[in-house]
Parts: structure tokens; sequence; C-alpha cells
């Protein structure tokens, strides 16, 4: 079922706008992904499914663009200075750019700006493009030979593109974070993700450096690392080593998939499952219990089933339009075409993986090891893979440098995307029949969330608490709320008194005396000598005279 964000991004993508969905770690961007897909189709339109890697590409059931394009290792910044070569790629896809209607692109986050200004160059500004990614985690790859892309862009990212500025895209940012509930652990990884952490943030996140719990898997920053801590982990077990080797036909990139070009086990041996399947999920942990010629049983940690894992085969795809005849006609379709192909077993030694290979994995036993953190978003990615803090360990303590965003997409977020929740007479007011309401729902966050108020120091919390208990009208509810509440506090505030409302007034004014608390109510009775009967009789008196 989609909340409303995704509900809102659903009906801009129907109403034919270029759209662009973001949202950190565990929103649901995926989904909102997927259900677009579904019903831009059912609607009528044709469409392709893009991303930049081949895992993620695999995932939504879609092509690479370098696939779909057909492009080499050429740096698209000189494809699109080369009118020759840009010619011949326009051709290789001018069948395709002329069926489609919209082009639905994921991980955007990882895409150059020079790479998507080609995408768009190739397929046409016609078409409607749906995006979906984050930018503040992992960052698109720039080697220190594609350094001159700086001398066209501002910045690596798809927002610096010349097509991004031109589409006039519509945004969406989702919030609702569903692969973690921790409400204290879900705001400080809000904070991470834009690297505006307090020294509380710091604090809390410091409580974790403890001892790894038994079975968790290491996240770490580089490939050298987590090869070593997996070799010297498997070269403790005794008995003999299988080795399995991935068999690759076409063209494909085996590094682009959750595999390795040669597995290596033992009975015994940790691992990490790499892919859904039939009683496991991607990122599941297990140990390996028994080897045969076409499977390996795991134990899972999570519920001590074991299952069969079989290999698997990915594929490289790309769109290609094809034409059949229907009832006498011709009818052109779009279908996909495999390219290349791998085999392999889903599964990669469970003690250590890079946190670039663990992108889009939810972790239950989870210990992370950023020394030597060195790119934008690392910390981010890394903690917001945690499905249980309670299983969540770090090998070191957390200072605030080793929280690194990029400024090119903190300083385009906070233009275009951070949205202004205070209040004004302009805007959003809280109803005079709205204020037991709000306050009830802010008194029991005040008394409960912990992480409420973290920004400020304790003898500050203190104050807005004492302040809190002296409001006694809107007004002053207002200014106490724009004075301490952050803009997720306001608009979940915001939320809560809009479903109220439109239940209809009779059902806001019960609600009105059912937040009003017995002792209140029985404090106005004896004031004015009344029973407690009464004493609700002379309140809905006078909310009807409001």
């Amino acid at each position: 079922m989609l909340n409303a964000e995704q509900k809102k991004a659903l009906e801009l993508a129907l109403d034919g706008k270029n759209l662009f969905v973001t949202g950190g770690a565990g929103v649901g961007k995926s989904f909102t992904f997927t259900e677009i897909g579904k019903k831009l189709v059912k609607s009528g339109k044709s469409l392709i499914k893009l991303a930049p890697t081949g895992i993620a590409a695999y995932r939504i059931g879609g092509a690479t663009i370098h696939s779909q394009l057909r492009l080499d290792l050429t740096p698209p910044y000189l494809l699109l200075q080369d009118e020759k070569r840009l010619e011949r790629i326009k051709k290789a896809n001018e069948d395709i750019a002329r069926e489609i209607d919209v082009v639905l692109l994921d991980e955007v986050g990882m895409v150059r700006a020079d790479l998507f200004d080609l995408l768009v160059e190739v397929l046409g500004y016609d078409k409607q493009y749906i995006l979906v990614g984050d930018p503040f985690q992992l960052p698109p790859v720039v080697k220190d030979e594609d350094k001159r892309l700086f001398d066209t862009y501002e910045s690596e990212f798809f927002f610096s593109s010349r097509a991004y500025s031109k589409l006039n895209f519509d945004i969406v940012e989702l919030t609702e974070i569903y692969r973690q509930k921790d409400v204290r652990f879900v705001e400080t990884l809000n904070r991470i993700r834009t690297a505006d952490v307090t020294d509380g943030d710091i604090d809390y996140l410091n409580y974790f450096v403890r001892e790894k719990a038994a079975g968790a898997i290491t996240l770490t920053t580089t490939n050298s690392r987590a090869r070593r801590s997996n070799e010297v982990e498997l070269s403790k077990l005794p008995g003999q080593k299988h080795i399995f080797k991935a068999v690759k036909e076409g063209r494909i990139n085996i590094k682009s998939y959750p595999i390795t070009e040669e597995l290596v086990l033992k009975i015994g041996a940790r691992v990490v499952i790499t892919k859904n399947g039939d009683g496991f999920r991607n990122g599941d942990l297990g140990t390996v219990v028994d080897i045969e010629n076409n499977a390996i049983f795991v134990k899972l940690d999570k519920n001590g089933a074991t299952v069969k894992v079989v290999r698997v085969t990915f594929e490289e795809k790309s769109y290609i339009v094809t034409e059949e005849v229907l009832d006498g006609k011709k009818v052109k379709k779009i279908e996909t075409r495999t390219v290349g192909t791998v085999t392999q077993y889903p599964l990669k030694l469970g003690y250590a993986v890079t946190v670039h290979k663990s992108q889009g994995m939810g972790i239950t036993k989870l210990h992370v090891d950023l020394d030597g953190a060195f790119a934008p978003g690392q910390t981010y990615v890394a903690l917001s893979r945690a499905t249980n803090v309670n299983a969540l360990s770090l090998e070191s303590r957390i200072d605030k440098s080793d929280i690194i965003v990029s400024s090119a997409v903190k300083e385009w977020y906070r233009k275009n995307v951070t949205k202004d929740y205070k209040l004004s007479k302009k805007r959003w007011k809280i109803r005079p029949e709205e204020l037991y309401v709000a306050k009830n729902y802010l008194r029991n966050k005040l008394q409960t969330d912990y992480s409420y108020l973290i920004d400020f120091s304790f003898t500050e919390q203190e104050k807005a608490k004492s302040e809190f208990n002296a409001v006694n009208d809107v007004t002053l509810l207002q200014e106490w709320i724009e004075r301490y509440l952050t803009k997720e506090q306001i608009n979940k505030l915001r939320t809560k008194l809009r479903v109220e409302r439109s239940r209809g007034d009779k059902a806001l004014q019960n609600i009105t005396i059912k937040y009003v608390t017995r002792k209140r109510l029985a404090d106005f009775a004896k004031k004015h000598g009344l029973t407690l009967s009464e004493a609700i009789d002379k309140l809905i008196d006078a909310y009807e005279k409001l």
C-alpha cells in the first residue's frame, strides 16, 4: 500500500510529469519505482527501465545504460563532442527512441552528469523521464583521467547536467523509513545522510562501539580489506575447499553483479546470500552445512531454517523493437534481448563485504569498520544497512569528520528539495478546536520519545518543556513549535491533524473531548459546581459556539 508521499509521486508520473523521486535508505524507493512502472504500463505507456549498474538493472528487470546505448569505455563527455560517434549511437537506438514514451531510471545518484546528457540526447527530450535514487548515497565514479569532466559541469552528479535543467523535474522526497523502526536510530540516520549531525548524535553512535556479535558480517571500506578478512576466517576452518567458477557467455561485466568470479567455500563457512529466493532474501546471513554437485545448503541465522541455494543466471539486457502480426496488422512491441549472461551461486563469504557491495542489502547482524572512510555517503550507506540496532556494532569511534557528504549535493538539496514547514499566517495554522489534540500529541512525544528536542542541551530542553506546559492558546503553541521543532517533526504533527480534520467536525469534537484529560475535566467540574457529565455538556456547548 502506498503512503501519501508515494501516492503523490504516482500521481505526478501518471500526469506525464518529469519526476525525480528521492529519499534515504529504506524509505521504499524501489517499491515506488515498481508501482509507477506497473501503473504506467497499465495506462498504455511504452517504457524502458534503466540503471547505471548490472545489479541495479537486474533488480528492476531492465538494462544498464551502457548496454542499452551500446557504449564502450569512452567517457560520455567525449562521445558528446564526437559528432560521428554520437550519430552512430543515435542510429543504433533510433527504433527504441521512436517507440517509447517513458524512461524509468533507477539509482540515478550514481549516474554521471555527462552520461545523463548522453542518454537524453540519444533517446530524446520529448520523452517523460522518471528518476529514482539518492545523491547522498554512493556517488558516480570519476577516474583521475576524467577530471576534464569538470571543465563542462559544476559537479559529477546528474542534476548538474544540461538535460536535467531543461526537463523541468518535479521532486518528491520519501521520508517514511520501513527498514528500521528504532526512532532514535532513524532520526540519527536522517541527520547523518545530510551531515547535519549533532554532538548528541555522535555520542549516541559511539554507544555502538562494542564487541562484534557472533556471526555478524563486517562492512569495510576497501575490497582488499574485505578479501583479506574473508580469506583469514575461511582458513581457520577444517576440511577441504570447494571452488565454484562463474560461467560467462556474451558481453557482460561480472563485477557489476552480486557474485564472485571464483567462489571458495568450506563446510561451516559463513556466507551472505545476495539474491532473493525460496525461503531467503538478499542480505540474509547463514552457515554452509552441506555442499552437493548442484546445490549449497545454508542454515539461516534469522530462523534456523536450512535452505537450498542453486546457481542463478544473471543476464545483461538491452531493449529492442520487434514486430508481430495481429489481426492481419503489423504491431510493434518493445522487448528485451539478452546480450550476455553469467551463472554462479548467489553467495559471498559472509565475514566481510565492502560498503559499496552492500548497497541494497538489509543486514540483521552488522559490524561496521569505517577506518579509512573516504567517499561521500559511505558512513550513511554502511549504518543504514542495519535492520536491528541490537545487533549493530562499530569497530571504532566515529567522529564528525567520518561523515562525508558532497558539498554539491548538499547545496543542491538545500535549494531544490528541502521544504520549509515553518508555520505562518499565510500557510497552515492550527485551528482553535485542534489545540488539545496537538498539545496531547506533543505531550506524549516529549514524555516518551527521548530523541525529541535532541538538538538542544539538557538545560534548553527543560526550558522548552516548561514553556510547553504553560501554553494555553493556539498562538503560543505555534510560536513554541516554530522555536523548538524540526521540519520533520512539524510535518508529522501536520499529518496527524490533517487526518483528524478529514474525519469531520463531529469526529473532531469527540476527539477534542477525548484528549482533555480526566483531571482537567474534574477540575473544571469542581470549579463550576458541576458533575462530570454536566462539565462535558458545557464544553460541547462552548465548542459549538466557536
